[in-house]
């Protein structure tokens, strides 16, 4: 007897994004990222990573409230970060409330009526993948989940559906506030 039982079934169509490096350039020049990262070997490793990838415009700060500060400077001056990879356990600010102040902080310009104000895609970086904090992530509205260490494949999966999601956007293909979660078990 089997321990399980289907009782219903979805068919949902299977999109496939392409991964970092298989983006055209025209693709990766549109896409800001962010890197919020205590770690300095951390910090080099996903830098590196990005290069690899065609992508050299990146920020990194050494913590959460230096990010949210850096996110909110550049969305004030129109150059609003697409994606952030977020380390979860930084000093001064965690994580998780760098990621929820971000968001809260664009959910005010929205409701103002502020053009060009989307959320980014924030990906969580850690070492701990304990469901509890995967299911943190997910539930203070982060994008998606990397463990460490970091595996190349995953980070290009994650930034090339970033990276097509940007293009719509700029295109008009897709509004801004359609937000895909991605927590397929990535790390």
């Amino acid at each position: 007897m089997p321990c399980f039982e289907f009782t219903h079934c979805l068919c949902v169509p299977l999109v496939r994004y392409p991964a970092a490096y298989d983006l055209k350039p025209n693709a990766k020049a549109h896409v800001r990222i962010l890197i919020a990262e205590d770690n300095i070997l951390n910090q080099k490793v996903v830098t590196k990573l990005l290069r690899t990838f065609g992508f050299d415009s990146t920020v990194v700060t050494n913590n959460g409230k230096e990010a949210r500060d850096k996110y909110v400077e550049e969305a004030e001056a129109g150059r609003p970060f697409d994606l952030v990879l977020m380390d979860l356990q930084m000093p001064v600010m965690d994580g998780f409330m760098a990621t929820q102040s971000i968001l809260e902080y664009v959910a005010i310009k929205e409701s103002e009526g502020r053009v060009g104000m989307y959320p980014p895609r924030i990906v969580a970086l850690t070492a701990d993948v304990l469901s509890s904090v995967i299911e943190e992530c997910r539930s203070c509205g982060m994008f998606g989940f990397i463990g460490k260490p970091i595996r190349r494949e995953k980070l290009a999966v994650i930034i090339g559906e970033v990276a097509v999601w940007v293009t719509e956007v700029g295109f008009g293909l897709r509004k801004p506030r359609t937000r895909a979660v991605r927590y397929a078990r990535v790390g």
